[in-house]
Order: C-alpha cells, then sequence, then structure tokens
C-alpha cells in the first residue's frame, strides 16, 4: 500500500520516524492527511495527534504552544496534525466532539483523549 508518505509495508516504528523526518524550517509535527498515515502515526511507540479544523480559533491559536512542545518532547513523542475537514472519511471522527481534541496514541492504541489547552496540558505530563 503506498501514500504519499511512502511505504507502509516498513516496520511500525521506523515508519513513524521517516513520517517524522522534516527538512529544516518545517514545523515539527507531521500533518495527517490519509487514515493510512493516521494509522501509521497510531501505531508508534507513542504519538501525540491535534484535531484542529481551519474554522476553529482556539485551534489556531494553540498551534505555536502544540509546535514548541513538539520541539521540546520530540526524544520522547512523536506529534501530529490532523485537519478533520481535509482527511475524507476520518474513521476516528466520533472521538472528536470539541476542538481541538488531542489524542494520544500507544502502540495501536488511543489510550488518551483530550480538548483545549488543558488537555494539552494533561497530555504533555504523559510526555
Amino acid at each position: 500500500m503506498k501514500t504519499s508518505a511512502g511505504n507502509l509495508s516498513e516496520s511500525g516504528s521506523a515508519t513513524v520516524r521517516k513520517l517524522n523526518k522534516r527538512p529544516n524550517g518545517e514545523t515539527m509535527s507531521r500533518a495527517i492527511t490519509t487514515n493510512e498515515e493516521y494509522d501509521i502515526a497510531v501505531s508508534g511507540e507513542f504519538a501525540i495527534i491535534k484535531c484542529w479544523a481551519q474554522f476553529c480559533r482556539p485551534c489556531i491559536d494553540s498551534a505555536p504552544a502544540f509546535e514548541a512542545n513538539a520541539a521540546r518532547f520530540a526524544a520522547r513523542a512523536n506529534f501530529y496534525t490532523l485537519d478533520i475537514e481535509s482527511v475524507y472519511d476520518f474513521r476516528d471522527i466520533d472521538r472528536v466532539t470539541k476542538l481541538p481534541t488531542y489524542l494520544v496514541a500507544r502502540r495501536g492504541e488511543i489510550v488518551y483523549e483530550g480538548v483545549g489547552s488543558a488537555g494539552l496540558e494533561a497530555i504533555l505530563q504523559l510526555a
């Protein structure tokens, strides 16, 4: 199976590391654009996924803090963003009841869900 992220047949953690490689100057978090990329992110050791939308002002306002924490905790967690309006038929949309929603995944399972800045602060305690 191929996506814009590359060949998904590689081992889970190696693929997640490859997804997070980025040239200098780009954001620390990686944008998830397909359900397949979401599956790769969730399958990693420790992933923090910010579900957001362009119409959501708190989502936009929280972006700098999310990116700063992605840089701060890069050695401990992989950070992702998922624009719920751009991922067609996002399979876990029922987990997103308010925006921004933060999901924490460990080895294939969502282990925590948080909303807003309080949700992000609670997640960072896990990192």
